[in-house]
């Protein structure tokens, strides 16, 4: 029996990075082709591209940023399927969703003047601004994971 909690609603829809970082964000993907096989946790700190896409979206969401127009020529590296590996990703983005709208019944609306952004939609448009603060953390004097720990920690523990 299927709970209601196992259902992937997003599973047909992309999920997007902006083009022109494909190669950056691959860089940094231990299990993609083009890190190369002496990728290292130290050096490529993410395992999978979904991981770099969730993260930008939670510092996007952060720093309240998103391209809401869409006018960043985007990259969808993958379907909402690889969600449902972890459906706590999918609650956290509905959650987010809802915090954005007037109802929690606007999160499920696709179409009209009025609708809202579905969460996916809204989790790309902020990812495609989170992911410059990602890759800039990523960089600098030290290897990328310990350069994004410290971002992150600076941000936690500063206020915004």
């Amino acid at each position: 029996m299927t709970s209601k909690q196992d259902i992937n609603l997003y599973q047909n829809i992309d999920l997007e990075l902006p083009e022109k970082h494909r190669a950056d964000i691959t860089a940094f993907v231990r299990n993609h082709p083009e890190s190369g096989n002496s990728a290292t946790p130290f050096k490529s700190p993410f395992y999978r591209i979904v991981d770099v896409w969730f993260l930008a979206v939670c510092v996007g969401s952060y720093f309240e940023q998103k391209d809401e127009n869409s006018t960043i020529k985007r990259w969808g590296f993958m379907t909402g399927t690889v969600l449902s590996a972890d459906p706590w990703r999918i609650q956290l983005l509905e959650l987010l969703a809802i915090s954005e709208s007037d109802t929690p019944y606007d999160i499920f609306k696709s179409e009209g003047s009025n609708a809202k952004l579905p969460p996916i939609r809204l989790a790309n448009s902020y990812a495609a601004v989170g992911i410059d603060y990602v890759l800039d953390y990523l960089k600098g004097n030290q290897q990328p994971i310990e350069n994004l720990g410290e971002a992150l920690r600076d941000i936690v523990d500063s206020p915004k």
